[in-house]
């Protein structure tokens, strides 16, 4: 997280690192919602900022809900395979 950030990791805690983080690109894609949204066609629909944070994106894609189909096409993963 330092890295993304540009400082040195012993002044800072954790959390400290990952506000700094995602703060850094909540700048930048805002900036690219604005961009993406101004050459958009008026029939597409305006793209959120989350779309562009690579972040916020993770957040926003663990809401999803487990269905009776997703559970078994991922049985053979949790199982150990297909026992034929």
């Amino acid at each position: 997280m330092a890295g993304v950030v540009g400082v040195s990791p012993y002044d800072f805690s954790m959390r400290e690192l990952r506000w700094m983080a995602i703060g850094a690109w909540d700048t930048s894609c805002l900036v690219a919602a604005v961009i993406a949204n101004s050459n958009r066609d008026s029939k597409q629909k305006p793209l959120a900022v989350e779309s562009f944070h690579p972040y916020r994106m993770r957040e926003r894609k663990k809401s999803g809900k487990l269905t009776p189909e997703a559970l078994l096409a991922m049985k053979p993963l949790l199982v150990g395979g297909d026992k034929r």
